[in-house]
């Protein structure tokens, strides 16, 4: 049985996926090398810390093949955000004390996931100059969001929650019954609660 000559697409493909995988190794490499290049001399000097009212930030000072490298992060609820970065040299730290290790906040999903499984909990955001003490929690897969002295909730989705944290800093994941607001300000329709707010 005579074999059918390849298309051309099917030679590109082909090639395509040749070199998906070389680059792919590559990358790989490149990691590998790197992590070996890496000793403790020229680890990254990394100070993390959580502002008033804004998402946590970080400055690194990295060495580079012609010096160091300043950079500064801010936290977006799922990764680290350059902030920006400038050339430095002779960076030089001390500290009087022993400080613990940065470690990444829990990420948006990994506490929306929490709040979803677990209905007895919700997240706070703190009271800023601008804002009040607000609240989200989940029901039937639903978030809400309810300010202290707000009249009704709202629904609210994971970027809108992602928008909030950026500006008002990371939330608490903590029990509902330890907030200031109760399960039952979460259950009313808000359309019931704006109808009786017209009625008066």
């Amino acid at each position: 049985m005579s074999q059918q000559p390849t298309t051309c697409f099917e030679q590109i493909d082909s090639l395509l996926e040749d070199l998906e995988t070389a680059t792919n190794q590559l990358e790989a490499t490149h990691s590998k090398l790197e992590s070996l290049r890496r000793t403790p001399e020229n680890y990254p000097i990394t100070i993390q810390w959580t502002p008033t009212h804004s998402p946590p930030r970080q400055l690194t000072f990295e060495r580079t093949t012609t010096g160091w490298i300043r950079a500064e992060y801010e936290w977006t609820g799922t990764g680290w955000r350059p902030c920006g970065s400038e050339p430095i040299t002779d960076p030089a730290i001390t500290s009087t004390r022993s400080l613990p290790e940065p470690a990444d906040p829990p990420s948006l999903e990994e506490l929306l996931e929490y709040l979803t499984e677990s209905p007895t909990h919700a997240l706070v955001f703190e009271q800023t100059p601008s804002t009040d003490t607000s609240v989200v929690i989940a029901i039937d897969d639903e978030l809400r969001f309810r300010s202290l002295n707000g009249e009704r909730w709202h629904p609210i989705d994971a970027t809108a929650l992602q928008q909030h944290l950026q500006q008002y800093g990371q939330p608490t994941l903590t029990h509902l019954e330890d907030t200031p607001v109760e399960y039952t300000q979460f259950t009313s329709s808000p359309l019931d609660l704006h109808a009786e707010s017209e009625s008066h």
